[in-house]
C-alpha cells in the first residue's frame, strides 16, 4: 500500500495543472500468473466546485431507502486528521454503492483528508489498471481493478488498495447524512459519492495533450494500443466512435472539444430515454473533468451526481440511472438479483424469525449464528406523494428490513408475523379500535404505535384509537399483519395524515409493502402535509386470492421531525376516493 506521503504528493502534483498523470508501471503479482495479462496504473478525476445550487436535491436510490442488503463491501483506510463526521458521511456514501453494484471481491479504498487549494472539492481515480485477465469480458481493453477483481473472482492485485481518494480539509462541509446542506456548504456524502464513482470505473483514457498525447493533439490508450473499456462507448452526434478516430490526432482533438460527444452503450441508453449519454466535452478541455463526466444537460435532474462540478446547497445522493447503465454497460452487476446474497457476514447479525409475534418487538441481543439474508427487489421506484401503480407481486415475502446506518450495521430484530388465515378482503381491527392487537408493531426506538386518542398527536379519523408512525429522530417503525386480497374487494384503503416539518423533502419517508414489493410511497415533508386525514386507495388487483403480508413503515433521520398518522384500514371493491377529507387543526409532527 502506498504511504500517505506518496499519496499525498500525488494529489499535490495533480493540482496546479490538473493533469491525469498515468506512469508505466510492471505488471502486478497477479499478471505473472497469467502472461497475458498486463497492469498499469490508473487515472485521477476531480470534482469542482459549482455555482450555488441551494435546494437542488436527489435522495438516496430506493434500493438503499427500502434497506436491500448489500452485495459488495467496500472499506475504507483513512489517513490525515478526518473529523469522525466525514468518516461517517464517507461510510453512508460508501453504503449507497454497497447495494447498488455486486462483487464478491472486497473492494479497498485509501481516503486522503488534505489542503486541496481552491475551486477542488475532491478527487479519485483506479489505483490500477488490467487488461486481459480471465474472465475479461473484452480483450486488449483496460479495466479499472475493482471491476477487473469483479470480473475475475478474485483480487489481482492484493498488495494495493483498489481506489485512491482526497478530499479538500479547506472546504465548508456539511457532514449530515440528510441531504441538507446549508446554502453555503459543500454536501460531503455527494462528493464522497461521486469520488467513488470514478474509483469504481466512472472514466476513459482519452485526453488532449498532456503525458501521452502530442501538445493539440487527442489520444487514447495511456500511451498503449489499448483502449479503457469507458472508450468502446464514446461516440459523437453522428454516431462516430470516438475510437476511428486516428489516435494522436487534430481530428480526434476537436472531437473531444465539440460539446458533442456520447456515451453509448444499451443500458445508458435505455436509461436516457432511448438515446445515447451526453458527456462533458466543453470546447476547452478540462483536465480531470473533461469527457469523464456526463454532460451539463444533466446539471438540475436526478442524474446530475456525476457530473463535472457540485454546487453550495446543493446534495445529490444518487448517481442516477444513467450513471448506473454506463456501469452495467462497462461490465458492473448493477441492482441485487431477485435473490441478493451479502458478500460478506454483516456485523450485527438479524434475529432469527421467532415463531409467536409479539405486540411490540423491541431489539435483543445479537445471536452469535451467522444468518445468510435473502431480499425480493421491487422495481425500480421514483419517490412521490402518489401509490405505486401496477405492483408485481412475489411469492417470497420480505423477512428482515436491512437498515443503512454509517457503520454498516444490520440491524432490524423483528420477524414477520406467523401466516394467520384471515376471512378475504377484510383487515382485522383495521380500525384499530381493539386496541393494539392482531396488528404486529415495531419501533426501533422503543415506542407504542398503536394510541388511544389520550396519547395521539391527532383526533383519531374514527372511533378513539389510530396509530402513529414517527414523530422522532432516527427512527424505522411499522405496523403489519396478514390479509388475503379478495378477488371481489382488490383495492386496499386506508386514512392518512402527513404531518412534517421537513423543509425539504426526500429525508423521510412512508411505504405501504405488500411482501417484499412497495405499492405506495410518501415523502414525508412539510410541502406534502394533508392538513387532516385524506384517503388513499392503492390497487391490489395483482395480489387477487394471495394471503400476503400488509406492512405500513415509516424511516426517519436524524433532522427534523415527521409524523405518519393511521386509521381505518381496509379493502373495498372500487378504486373510488369519494369522501370528503376531514380538516384536523395543527397535528403533532413530533411526539411530546
Amino acid at each position: 500500500m502506498q504511504s500517505t506521503g506518496k499519496r499525498q504528493a500525488r494529489w499535490l502534483a495533480l493540482l496546479p495543472l490538473l493533469l491525469i498523470t498515468i506512469i508505466l508501471a510492471g505488471s502486478a503479482a497477479g499478471a505473472r500468473q497469467n502472461p497475458h495479462m498486463a497492469s498499469m496504473p490508473g487515472p485521477q478525476l476531480v470534482v469542482r466546485e459549482g455555482p450555488p445550487a441551494p435546494g437542488v436535491r436527489t435522495p438516496p436510490p430506493a434500493l438503499f431507502l427500502l434497506n436491500a442488503p448489500q452485495t459488495a463491501n467496500i472499506t475504507v483506510n483513512y489517513t490525515g486528521p478526518w473529523p469522525q463526521a466525514a468518516k461517517d458521511a464517507f461510510e453512508f456514501a460508501a453504503g449507497i454503492w454497497e447495494t447498488l453494484i455486486s462483487s464478491n471481491v472486497t473492494i479497498r479504498v485509501d481516503a486522503d483528508w488534505t489542503n486541496m487549494g481552491g475551486g477542488v472539492l475532491g478527487g479519485a481515480g483506479a489505483v490500477s489498471i488490467f487488461r486481459d485477465f480471465g474472465g475479461a469480458p473484452v480483450p486488449s481493453t483496460w479495466y479499472p481493478v475493482a471491476l477487473a477483481n469483479k470480473l475475475a473472482g478474485m483480487d489481482l492485485d492484493p498488495a494495493e488498495p483498489d481506489i485512491d481518494s482526497a478530499f479538500n480539509s479547506a472546504i465548508n462541509w456539511y457532514f449530515g447524512t440528510n441531504g441538507n446542506p446549508g446554502g453555503g456548504q459543500f454536501d460531503f456524502v455527494s462528493v464522497a459519492l461521486h469520488e467513488l464513482g470514478h474509483g469504481l470505473g466512472f472514466f476513459g483514457s482519452m485526453s488532449v495533450g498532456g503525458t501521452f498525447c502530442n501538445p493539440g493533439q487527442g489520444c487514447w490508450g495511456y500511451g498503449t494500443a489499448f483502449p479503457a473499456i469507458y472508450d468502446r462507448f464514446a461516440e459523437n452526434g453522428g454516431g462516430t466512435p470516438l475510437l476511428n478516430f486516428p489516435n494522436n490526432s487534430v481530428q480526434l482533438a476537436s472531437e473531444l472539444t465539440s460539446n458533442d460527444v456520447f456515451f453509448d452503450g444499451p443500458d445508458a441508453r435505455s436509461a436516457n430515454g432511448g438515446a445515447p449519454a451526453e458527456l462533458y466535452a466543453p470546447g476547452t478541455w478540462t483536465s480531470g473533468s473533461s469527457y469523464s463526466h456526463l454532460g451539463q444537460v444533466f446539471e438540475n435532474t436526478p442524474n446530475a451526481l456525476m457530473t463535472f462540478s457540485i454546487g453550495a446547497g446543493e446534495s445529490q445522493h444518487d448517481p442516477g440511472p444513467v450513471a448506473l447503465g454506463m456501469f452495467e454497460d462497462m461490465g458492473w452487476t448493477v441492482d441485487p438479483p431477485p435473490t441478493a446474497t451479502p458478500s460478506r457476514t454483516p456485523t450485527k447479525t438479524p434475529v432469527s424469525p421467532s415463531a409467536t409475534p409479539t405486540p411490540l418487538c423491541k431489539p435483543t441481543a445479537t445471536p452469535t449464528a451467522t444468518f445468510t439474508p435473502t431480499w425480493t427487489p421491487s422495481a425500480t421506484l421514483t419517490p412521490s406523494s402518489t401509490p405505486l401503480s401496477s405492483p408485481t407481486p412475489t411469492s417470497t415475502p420480505l423477512p428482515h428490513s436491512f437498515l443503512p446506518s454509517v457503520q454498516h450495521n444490520w440491524s432490524d430484530p423483528c420477524s414477520a408475523p406467523s401466516p394467520t388465515p384471515v376471512p378475504a378482503g377484510t383487515v382485522p381491527n383495521g380500525g384499530f379500535e381493539s386496541g393494539p392487537v392482531l396488528w404486529n408493531e415495531y419501533s426501533q426506538r422503543g415506542f407504542d404505535l398503536i394510541l388511544h386518542r389520550n396519547d395521539l398527536g391527532a383526533p383519531p379519523h374514527q372511533g378513539n384509537w389510530a396509530a402513529w408512525l414517527g414523530g422522532l429522530h432516527n427512527e424505522v417503525a411499522y405496523i403489519e399483519q396478514q390479509v388475503t386480497v379478495a378477488a371481489s374487494k382488490p383495492y386496499l384503503s386506508f386514512w392518512h395524515i402527513i404531518a412534517s416539518e421537513e423543509p425539504s423533502c426526500g429525508p423521510d419517508f412512508g411505504r405501504v409493502l405488500i411482501g417484499g414489493d412497495v405499492v405506495a410511497l410518501y415523502e414525508l415533508c412539510a410541502g406534502n402535509e394533508t392538513g387532516g386525514w385524506t384517503k388513499q386507495v392503492i390497487n391490489l388487483k395483482a395480489y387477487k386470492g394471495q394471503t400476503v403480508n400488509l406492512r405500513f413503515r415509516i424511516l426517519t433521520d436524524g433532522s427534523d421531525y415527521s409524523s405518519w398518522y393511521l386509521d381505518t384500514v381496509g379493502f373495498q371493491a372500487s378504486g373510488s376516493l369519494s369522501e370528503q377529507p376531514q380538516p384536523v387543526l395543527a397535528p403533532l409532527d413530533a411526539r411530546p
